[in-house]
């Protein structure tokens, strides 16, 4: 199987309220990132919304290591009920997942049956990382809540490179 890394989040401006989710995909160097809104919904809806997105573009079976930047634990039981109801084994960084056996054993309790039942394990290393992906998905999360649309254009200077190299990458086709 192949390892996908998938960064999620949701927004809303209000709550409710006009909403966003955000997703970013990664495979090796390979990345996707995925947006959208809602006119009206709800903050875990979108948080929802953008788990399940991530979950829908994938082609193939794959392993997924699952980045959560949700701190509330009611907010964060669906999500992990979703992927573990899936068969995907969850490594979660949400702060909530911070010895969750021993700051809420009713929840760790329910989640490690919902993982037993469906033969995956889930892990919480607790505290958020912060890393860039967890803002950039933020980011696009917040952005649509009043946006339609996002085009994001990539431009590369070839200058000084050869005829060959062009031809080969493939560049202006």
């Amino acid at each position: 199987m192949k390892r996908i890394e998938a960064f999620t989040d949701g927004a809303c401006k209000g709550n409710p309220g006009p909403g966003g989710w955000g997703v970013v995909l990664r495979m090796g160097q390979h990345e996707r990132e995925m947006s959208g809104h809602e006119a009206h919904t709800t903050n875990n809806r979108m948080e929802l919304t953008a788990v399940i997105r991530a979950l829908d573009a994938l082609k193939e079976p794959v392993d997924v290591v699952y980045h959560m930047t949700e701190s509330v634990l009611s907010a964060i039981e669906g999500q992990l009920t979703l992927l573990l109801d899936r068969g995907i084994d969850v490594i979660s960084a949400s702060e909530a997942m911070f010895y969750p056996n021993m700051r809420a054993p009713e929840f760790s309790a329910r989640i490690d049956a919902v993982a037993k039942r469906n033969g995956v394990a889930i892990t919480g290393v607790g505290i958020n990382p912060g890393i860039v992906f967890d803002a950039l998905v933020l980011t696009l999360a917040r952005i649509t809540t009043a946006v339609k649309s996002v085009r994001i254009q990539r431009c590369i200077d070839v200058y000084g490179t050869g005829a060959h190299d062009i031809d080969h990458v493939g560049y202006g086709l």
